[in-house]
Formats: C-alpha cells, structure tokens, sequence
C-alpha cells in the first residue's frame, strides 16, 4: 500500500480532501474557519505533505517507466521492419531464377503478396514515425 492511498483510520472526507490538496484544488486559506481548522488538522495528522511528495515522485517514476518502455518498443519495432525489408530484398534477389520460371499467374500472385507486405511495411514505418513525431511534441 502506497501512503498517498486512503490510510487505515483515515476516514473518507479527509481522503478526499487530501486528494483535492494534493491535485493543487484544496487551499486551506480560502476556506471557512471551521473547515480551515479541520483541514489543518487533517494535514498534520495523515501528513499530506509528504503524502503528496510521495505520489509526485510515484507519478515520475511511472511516466519514465512508460518513456523508456516505449523507446525500447519503437526501437524494436523498427528493427524488426528494417529486418523485414532486408529479407524480403534478399528473398527477391535469390529467387530471381525462380521467378524469371514462373507462370503468368503465379507471377500476378508473387507481385501482388509482395506488393502487399511493402504497402504494409511502409504502413508500420508511418505509424512508427508519427508515434515519435507525437510523443516529441509533447
């Protein structure tokens, strides 16, 4: 359990008023006395400072997990497709004797697969750069 979840004891409007704080919604100053006072009552007893230093840091910890998981995911992903690409050159380069034998339809067959897994290969390569061309912007 993660302390900037709900706490044993912690009872469930001063959860949420924790939540509020630690999404910068809550400003003890601005509210009644009343509710300043319970507030500040609640933030010394559940420590929602540090609670909240905790979560940011959890935050950070997973958005560079997911950065790192998706360079490495796209860096594969276009090794892979560079590997097809150089497969499939080779495989038409050492099959050019076959292929020079072939039928007429089996020829159309040949061109048409082969037509198919460049379009899909350049489909994947496009897909792979506006997926970095995205996560630059941002």
């Amino acid at each position: 359990m993660y302390q900037f979840e709900k706490l044993r004891g912690e009872t469930s409007p001063a959860y949420e008023a924790f939540i509020d704080y630690r999404e910068g919604k809550c400003n003890p100053g601005a509210e009644s006395a009343r509710r300043q006072h319970q507030i500040e009552d609640w933030m010394r007893k559940w420590g929602w400072e540090e609670r909240r230093d905790q979560y940011e840091e959890f935050i950070d910890v997973v958005a560079e997990k997911r950065k790192v998981n998706t360079k490495s995911g796209q860096d594969e992903l276009q090794g892979l497709l560079i590997e097809l690409r150089r497969m499939l050159a080779a495989k038409i380069k050492e099959s050019k004797r076959e292929v020079e034998s072939l039928s007429a339809d089996s020829l159309v067959k040949l061109v048409s697969l082969s037509c198919r897994a460049i379009m899909d290969i350049a489909k994947a390569e496009r897909d792979l750069d506006m997926d970095k061309l995205s996560k630059s912007r941002t």
